[in-house]
């Protein structure tokens, strides 16, 4: 007797597949509606969307006690120059502390208020650098640590270099 049991053309068995899925869905919308900048400028919250890739965003850890606190940075190179700028992101458990598991449905309600590298390069390194000095928070979502059921939110803080001496 042949068996009866429907075939499903998509199963989440294979996890690589699940990833690639769900970075397709995170940074489709990003393009495809062009995020309106006065909303998420006018928000006191921001979510980062980051995913390492060895020239444009970068993490290293920056606590030997706690091994889950990292830098992040965002590399960007100025216009017909080599040189190359970078803002960087912080979460140390002492200065950023809040650390959280939500559902994927909690960040598509906040689609419109999260931000990925591309996004941030269209802006530029000033005004980038500009919009997240002015936010009260910003959690970074690390595509490292994205689940099936639960995505990784950090808090994270800018690190602000308008105060540092020029030495020129």
């Amino acid at each position: 007797m042949p068996n009866t049991k429907p075939i499903s053309a998509f199963t989440f068995q294979n996890s690589t597949f699940f990833y690639f899925v769900l970075s397709v869905l995170f940074c489709l919308p990003f393009k495809s509606n062009g995020q309106d900048i006065k909303k998420i400028k006018e928000s006191d919250t921001l979510y980062v969307y980051f995913k390492y890739d060895n020239g444009n965003q970068m993490k290293e850890s920056n606590n030997i006690v706690n091994r889950d606190n990292y830098n992040y940075s965002f590399v960007f190179d100025a216009d017909n120059t080599k040189i190359r700028q970078d803002l960087t992101l912080v979460n140390h458990y002492r200065i950023t502390p809040e650390v959280k598991f939500v559902k994927h449905s909690f960040l598509r309600k906040r689609k419109d208020i999260t931000v990925n590298y591309n996004f941030l390069k269209t802006l530029g390194f000033r005004e980038s650098e500009k919009l997240l000095l002015e936010k009260k928070k910003i959690y970074l979502i690390d595509y490292e640590y994205l689940s099936h059921h639960k995505v990784r939110v950090a808090e994270v803080k800018m690190v602000d270099r308008s105060s540092l001496i020029s030495i020129e």
